[in-house]
């Protein structure tokens, strides 16, 4: 397992990222919808107003343009790995 894991990890480096937004996961679902972007997904639920998106770097700049248009809180995380999305498998 590890070494699979090391294995994702060298192949996604540098590919994609996650960014936090500020929203439900109805609301970041919806603008994900809209975006049609099938590489971005909602990874992990903080708390009922703030979800993470994983997904290709350019994926994650389009959504970020999109959530500052509806006034929709977006920051890209400090991460080279778009971690818990299928990019990593």
């Amino acid at each position: 397992i590890i070494c699979h894991r090391a294995l994702a990890l060298q192949a996604a480096q540098g590919i994609g990222g996650l960014m936090a937004f500020s929203g439900s996961v109805e609301r970041i679902e919806d603008l994900l919808r809209a975006a049609r972007l099938p590489d971005a997904k909602v990874v992990i639920r903080n708390h009922a107003k703030q979800v993470i998106v994983a997904g290709r770097s350019s994926s994650l700049e389009r959504l970020g343009q999109l959530a500052q248009a509806l006034n929709i809180s977006a920051t890209r995380l400090d991460s080279d790995y778009p971690f818990h999305s299928p990019l990593m498998e």
